[in-house]
């Protein structure tokens, strides 16, 4: 039994990404659980629940279109310098092995970078609490001081 893979995709059109991304599925056979559009600034990404992870991420590239495999983890930072090497070494001082950190989309204050490393479940939930806790910390530090 095949288990179901979450990974994205960069569309080519903006305007119509979704429309476009479950047409071009649907149209060559591919199955899937679920597909979802998240905005990066302007910029949509496609999110793919599908057991054909292999096939949908090689048929998309074929068409000069970016597809992440659900082994990168993918983590949105403030775009600011430093935020993915602060992730990079956490997960290093953790165990874990960084293979590759690259950008993969930009918006005026949001950054999407894909993380590969030796162990994605673990690197994910390990990258998930860092996120939260930096912008936890980033929203106190913004917070006003109270008076007392």
């Amino acid at each position: 039994m095949q288990r179901v893979k979450r990974f994205i995709v960069l569309p080519v059109r903006k305007e119509t990404a979704k429309k476009d991304i479950v047409s071009m599925l649907k149209e060559n056979g591919f199955s899937y659980q679920k597909i979802e559009e998240e905005l990066i600034g302007n910029s949509p990404i496609i999110w793919i629940t599908s057991v054909d992870e292999k096939k949908i991420i090689s048929f998309f590239k074929k068409r000069n279109m970016k597809a992440f495999p659900s082994e990168t983890s993918i983590v949105k930072l403030s775009d600011k310098p430093g935020e993915v090497a602060k992730i990079a070494r956490i997960l290093m001082s953790s165990g874990l092995e960084v293979k590759d950190a690259h950008l993969i989309l930009k918006s005026k204050s949001i950054a999407l970078y894909g993380i590969l490393t030796d162990k994605p479940a673990e690197a994910n939930r390990l990258i998930e609490k860092v996120v939260s806790a930096i912008s936890s910390d980033s929203s106190e530090e913004s917070e006003p001081a109270s008076m007392e």
